[in-house]
């Protein structure tokens, strides 16, 4: 939804007869509307699967590097949860 809105957005810019036949005129809660209307609940979720799959190996090698830090730099007798403190 958010791309299609600034797809919509872009393009009304540069075209003013698309914001006539588009959702633009009022937002964001019209757009999501329309999308209800022609693709039912599931359209609000086009596009989920690409974006955790573009997502997920970040998230893994950030909080992976972010525990093995915690555990390369815990000193000997404390846990990871005692650093900083």
């Amino acid at each position: 939804m958010k791309v299609l809105f600034h797809v919509v957005s872009d393009s009304a810019l540069k075209n003013a007869v698309f914001v006539r036949c588009c959702i633009f005129d009022s937002g964001p809660w019209l757009l999501t509307r329309q999308i209800l209307h022609t693709e039912g609940a599931q359209g609000l979720f086009r596009g989920l699967m690409p974006t955790f799959a573009r997502e997920m190996p970040g998230y893994f090698v950030f909080f992976g590097g972010y525990e093995v830090s915690r555990m390369l730099l815990t000193p000997v007798g404390k846990t990871k949860d005692e650093i900083g403190t």
